[in-house]
């Protein structure tokens, strides 16, 4: 039998990348023998739901089994809606990134530190293992945050909280063992703190403790050549901000686009009326039960007057102001039943049952008009009120009738 091998220098034991492989089998090594000895560990039995239920003494009751034994349902915190969909849906981001975001730095942490203690063996030791117990309580609080439903605002202000005490620890640590990449990790959690939080009160807090730890820091290392690394935090705190405003503004946008979505098929985006589209939906049924009734529907169109001119004269503003309150005043004035739509950009149509006097609804129009929040301008704004009766809508509850 003929036994083949590679012969090595004995100087190999003692180079950076044997040390940095041995570590690597070392922990590896530690990992599977946890695991191994995890599976003669006596852990408590599971027990079935109806065994726990019968353990459970039951209210008014002095046997301790008792097989009606309710338990309680868990309560969990749910987060009521601000009434700011904006601000709901970044709070709802921000708390999803928390908790990934502290398990990932949790793990860069322990690696950074287990690479640093292998390529610079001067660091403290104790120092280096109190920055890997950092690590490790991200990694754990990164997996409790995942499994309950906390607050959002208490996870972004434990987020930035536990970043903060990071990079002070980093910063105490830098000036100790003189070692570059504490201080590089540093003003990294720096950069990512707002992204993360999207909020500006826990982002500006953050950053400026953060930022004066690592100034304090550099201007010790460095001593009067520290003035362009003190721009350079300066640039890297900015850009933290930078990036979380981008952040929110996407959030917003997106934000905006699920909401036009949601209305758009129904509803009209700026007056709250429905659409069109919803009318040609709804109608045929009005009509259909006016005729089973034998009850004339009318359609009442109301348009505004040279709505052009009005817009060169006052802006879009004011157009949008004015077709909101001649939309809100409209909707004070239909009855249970009737259907309200906006037909184009300067009228809306009114289905109802029975007749409709015209007089009298412009007369009731006008009285509604009279108290709404809006200034209708130096010039006296035209309604052209119409009325039509119809028993089936087949003209108008079509585009081409619509339209015309």
């Amino acid at each position: 039998m003929i036994l083949a091998g590679i012969l090595l220098d004995a100087d190999i034991l003692d180079s950076t990348w044997f040390r940095v492989f041995s570590l690597f089998v070392a922990i590896n090594t530690l990992i599977y023998l946890g695991l191994t000895l995890a599976k003669f560990v006596p852990w408590p039995r599971q027990m079935h739901p109806r065994q726990v239920r019968a353990l459970l003494r039951a209210p008014g009751e002095d046997s301790p089994l008792h097989p009606a034994t309710r338990i309680r349902e868990p309560e969990f915190d749910t987060v009521e809606p601000s009434g700011d969909p904006f601000a709901d849906a970044r709070l709802a981001v921000a708390r999803r990134s928390v908790h990934r975001a502290l398990g990932l730095l949790g793990i860069q942490v322990v690696a950074v530190n287990v690479a640093q203690l292998a390529i610079f063996p001067h660091v403290s030791i104790p120092l280096t293992c109190v920055s890997v117990g950092f690590g490790l309580t991200g990694i754990i609080m990164s997996i409790t945050l995942g499994r309950h439903r906390e607050r959002p605002r208490v996870a972004i202000w434990l987020w930035a909280l536990l970043a903060t005490a990071f990079v002070i620890f980093q910063c105490i640590h830098s000036i100790g063992d003189r070692v570059p990449l504490d201080l590089a990790d540093a003003i990294i959690v720096l950069v990512l703190i707002p992204p993360i939080a999207l909020t500006w009160s826990a982002s500006l807090v953050s950053s400026a403790l953060c930022s004066v730890a690592i100034m304090a820091a550099v201007i010790v290392d460095q001593g009067s050549d520290s003035l362009a690394s003190l721009f350079a935090i300066l640039s890297a705190t900015f850009g933290g901000l930078i990036v979380m405003h981008l952040r929110r503004v996407a959030i917003d946008e997106t934000t905006a686009a699920t909401l036009e979505l949601t209305r758009h098929p129904t509803t009209d985006p700026l007056t709250g009326v429905l659409s069109l589209d919803a009318l040609w939906t709804l109608g045929p049924n009005l009509f259909a039960l006016g005729r089973s009734t034998g009850t004339p529907v009318h359609l009442t169109r109301v348009g505004i007057d040279d709505l052009a001119s009005l817009r060169l004269d006052y802006g879009s503003s004011y157009i949008a102001e004015l077709l909101t309150s001649v939309a809100r005043a409209l909707g004070a004035l239909v009855a249970p039943g009737d259907l309200l739509a906006r037909g184009s950009a300067d009228d809306f149509l009114l289905v109802g049952m029975g007749t409709m006097d015209a007089d009298t609804f412009r007369e009731r129009l006008d009285a509604q008009l009279a108290i709404a929040p809006v200034d209708l301008g130096k010039r006296p704004t035209r309604f052209i009120i119409s009325v039509h009766l119809d028993d089936d809508g087949a003209e108008f509850l079509n585009p081409a009738g619509a339209s015309a």
